[in-house]
């Protein structure tokens, strides 16, 4: 009886040792399946970091640009105020040499210099032809 009890013991332990050894193989290949998944998932977010970076570096140079742009368009916008009034400052300057005359009749085919220097004439003023 010890016989058998021993042969069925080393049976079952050489069923219990393949079965072991064949969980194990399962349990290595399920485990090396996971572990390639967790590299390829690594690969994905290093490629995503990756791009992350680089948009964000253009977003801030896209940014600097802006600011740049914003500061000209503030000078050149001044730099037309300042035109502007120096512009409305000449307008007045030249209209105040202006002379305007009045109730003067006006004639077909009429020559306006020679009119100015009638009047002129009249009045006893010089006029300088550059002047006209």
């Amino acid at each position: 009886m010890q016989e058998v009890r021993d042969v069925v013991r080393e049976e079952l332990k050489v069923v219990f040792d393949i079965y072991r050894k064949d969980m194990l193989e399962q349990i290595e290949n399920k485990f090396q399946k996971v572990l390639d998944n967790m590299a390829a998932i690594n690969t994905s977010i290093e490629f995503l970091e990756r791009k992350y970076e680089d948009v964000k570096q253009e977003m801030d140079l896209k940014f600097e640009s802006i600011k740049n742009l914003e500061q000209e368009n503030n000078r050149l916008r001044t730099d037309v105020n300042d035109l502007q009034s120096r512009l409305s400052l000449m307008e007045q300057q030249s209209r105040a040499c202006i002379v305007e005359v009045q109730c003067v009749p006006e004639f077909k085919n009429e020559n306006l210099i020679t009119t100015l220097n009638e009047i002129a004439s009249v009045i006893n003023c010089e006029l300088d032809k550059k002047t006209l």
